[in-house]
């Protein structure tokens, strides 16, 4: 059993045409490894399982702040960071703890505290799978009836980055004789379905709902390309997009004019 430090080493020995771009991305992850084997040891937990002189207690005694200094205050803001994120996570962990999280968000009155919610989608929406984002999508799409603007703006411009998202990129090497199944859902099919939801409101909801959700396109459609990870999620968002410009195809002024407006963040550069 080797530590983290000689793990590290044994790794990057291992690894061929080790360049200093994939050095500097293993690194990255060390130095967390690193961050979260701290707070580990700073909790009291042994991590070197060879040496049975170290205690495995939890420690009692809370750090004291306004007297910490210099590093020592740096570490403990990087211990309650990972404190928190790993109270976060839990609460995000599948899709039931996911949708209690969204009914509690559901039941806020205080809007300045569901903007509090909604941040929390914007710094952690990498780490939700594709059903939670599915979940969360569906409830971001209900807020943008809500009479305040913050909220209808931040949740059409996480409905974009989550679409932009939704793809799971596989990095590792694939091996030649192995193909891997296509998706069952795509970012493109969730755009497509999205951009039909914002232009076409459902016609039970009462106009000013309608309107509302209408003139959110725009901020969808910004966040989605400033968001876009490659040249060919553009390509392919551009062209489901422009899908929706044809002549006659809406009547409504409104969207006419939503549509115009909407025109100056399709992105043509490809």
């Amino acid at each position: 059993i080797f530590n983290l430090k000689d793990s590290f080493q044994v790794i990057l020995d291992k690894l061929d045409n080790v360049d200093e771009k994939k050095r500097k991305r293993y690194c990255r992850v060390y130095e967390k490894l690193k961050d979260f084997e701290d707070y580990m040891i700073n909790l009291g937990v042994n991590v070197d399982v060879e040496n049975e002189e170290i205690s495995s207690c939890k420690k009692d005694r809370k750090p004291y702040y306004p007297l910490m200094q210099g590093q020592k205050v740096i570490q403990n803001i990087k211990f309650l960071s990972i404190e928190h994120n790993i109270n976060l996570m839990h609460e995000l962990r599948d899709e039931s703890s996911l949708n209690s999280l969204l009914e509690l968000a559901r039941s806020e009155k205080d809007w300045n505290n569901l903007r509090e919610y909604l941040q929390i989608f914007n710094e952690y929406s990498t780490y939700l799978t594709q059903k939670q984002k599915m979940i969360t999508l569906r409830y971001l799409y209900e807020q943008l009836t809500h009479p305040e603007d913050e909220i209808r703006r931040r949740s059409a411009k996480l409905i974009g980055l989550l679409i932009t998202s939704f793809d799971e990129d596989y990095r590792k090497e694939i091996p030649q004789n192995v193909t891997l199944k296509p998706p069952a859902i795509t970012s493109v099919n969730l755009l497509e379905r999205y951009l039909k939801y914002f232009l076409q409101p459902d016609h039970k909801k009462i106009a000013l709902h309608q309107s509302r959700i209408i003139n959110s396109t725009e901020n969808m459609i910004s966040s989605l390309f400033f968001n876009c990870r490659n040249n060919h999620q553009v390509s392919n968002y551009r062209k489901s997009i422009l899908k929706h410009y044809k002549k006659d195809l809406y009547t409504n002024e409104e969207i006419q004019l939503c549509l115009i407006k909407t025109a100056e963040h399709i992105s043509i550069c490809s």
